[in-house]
């Protein structure tokens, strides 16, 4: 099974090519049944069947550029569902025929529909609910209830409670309505959930994955900021990631950003921003490329601020 390991010139591509290739972060839901796609084989077969499209995009990204200069929310969430939207439209094999669809039951919305895409060669008609999340291990067992957001408001096991609802969206009436009224058979479901499992910095190796985790899920450490002091004495290796490069591995895209000695880090992660919000943080080697990357929170995490 291939998932995406390489290197495009153009940073967006990059982004794009990680978010269709990389490794989903659970293996097909075990939790329950109603996932008819597995989502690591369909992954596998879109990303080898977009190579050469992706090569191509390589050679002239503006298009793409230009569609995401239109959708300019930096949110991780929003920015993720962007690079989806353009994928799909733009896809040869691949066409949308419905994105973030809102139903309603008289004043409140009752449920939602990121994707409902075709395959233009067979027909086939999907349902995908896509999402980018990164959950960080606040006690070191498998329970999704223990991995949760870098602002400790959300947690994996909120987010596969959201995810199943909107999964199963066409089992209940609202559902089945909009089908009727768009002429559908009830679709395939696909969960196309990405991101990164952080586990903290001292129990590398030793604290539980997640139950259910893919094997090849994208991994980081993550530390509070008085721990930053372990990196005291390291050399110029960290390179602190704006939030608009937090989707994909770093390539050395932006040369005007500091490569920073661990000294540098702590005195400018200790007299930042205030209140301070968690902060990406990338391990470069000798060509400035990404080796590891960590999150550092605050103190009282996972406490809400």
């Amino acid at each position: 099974m291939f998932f995406f390991r390489r290197e495009y010139k153009n940073d967006i591509v990059a982004e794009l090519a990680w978010a269709i290739g990389s490794a989903p972060l659970l293996s097909d839901n075990k939790k329950t049944n109603v996932l008819s796609i597995s989502p690591s084989q369909w992954i596998s077969s879109q990303f080898d069947n977009h190579l050469s499209w992706l090569e191509e995009l390589d050679k002239e990204p503006s298009a793409l550029r230009r569609f995401l200069d239109s959708h300019p929310n930096q949110l991780l969430g929003k920015r993720f569902e962007t690079l989806l939207n353009y994928w799909f439209s733009e896809s040869p094999f691949l066409s949308i025929l419905h994105s973030n669809v809102q139903l309603r039951e008289e004043n409140s919305t009752s449920g939602e529909i990121d994707f409902i895409i075709e395959n233009k060669e067979s027909g086939q008609i999907i349902h995908c609910e896509a999402a980018c999340k990164y959950f960080l291990s606040s006690l070191g067992t498998p329970d999704w209830a223990s991995w949760k957001g870098p602002n400790a408001e959300d947690s994996l096991l909120n987010k596969m409670n959201k995810l199943h609802r909107q999964l199963t969206i066409f089992k209940r009436p609202e559902g089945e309505l909009f089908l009727r009224n768009n002429g559908l058979s009830p679709p395939l479901s696909l969960m196309f959930l990405k991101g990164y499992f952080f586990h903290r910095y001292n129990e590398l190796g030793k604290s539980s994955s997640p139950k259910h985790h893919h094997p090849n899920y994208n991994s980081g450490w993550w530390m509070h900021r008085q721990d930053i002091t372990a990196l005291a004495k390291s050399p110029a290796q960290w390179l602190i990631l704006p939030r608009s490069r937090w989707i994909g591995p770093y390539y050395n895209w932006d040369n005007h950003l500091p490569v920073l000695t661990g000294n540098e880090l702590e005195l400018i992660l200790f007299t930042g921003e205030k209140p301070f919000r968690p902060t990406m943080i990338i391990q470069l080697d000798e060509s400035r490329s990404e080796i590891s990357r960590g999150i550092i929170v605050p103190d009282k995490w996972p406490e809400l601020s």
